[in-house]
């Protein structure tokens, strides 16, 4: 049996939504989904070093900030276990308690890795 590639058993998108973008696209218009990948990798990075930043110093206003805007932008995309994780991350610092913040954002970030390099791999794909 030949083992599948790790993005193949555990996708980091969910390409049902890129397809509902691709589909949102309007003649006259076209890049639409590519427009708003592009988006996503241009300002995730700047959230994911918030977190990071806020995980080390124990910033629960600011993890359960960012890990608000995170989650949108990333189920926008089709990273809905990136936008699973920090959910998880918001709920938790709204509460006022986020066992193992520093592991917590280390997922978030790992995942983000996966979900930049699948978005990365799509865009060279399109053009």
């Amino acid at each position: 049996m030949i083992a599948e590639p790790e993005d193949e058993i555990h996708p980091a998108i969910d390409v049902r939504v890129l397809e509902e973008l691709a589909h949102m696209q309007r003649h006259g218009q076209p890049g639409f989904m590519n427009r708003v990948i592009t988006m996503f990798l241009e300002t995730a990075p700047t959230l994911i070093a918030h977190l990071e930043a806020a995980s080390a110093s124990d910033g629960l206003a600011v993890l359960q900030r960012t890990s608000h805007t995170l989650k949108p932008c990333s189920s926008i995309v089709g990273a809905l276990s990136l936008a699973a994780l920090c959910e998880s991350l918001e709920q938790m610092a709204r509460s006022g308690s986020v066992p193992d913040q520093a592991a917590r954002v280390a997922a978030i970030v790992e995942e983000f890795t996966r979900v930049e390099a699948s978005l990365v791999r799509r865009l060279s794909d399109a053009g």
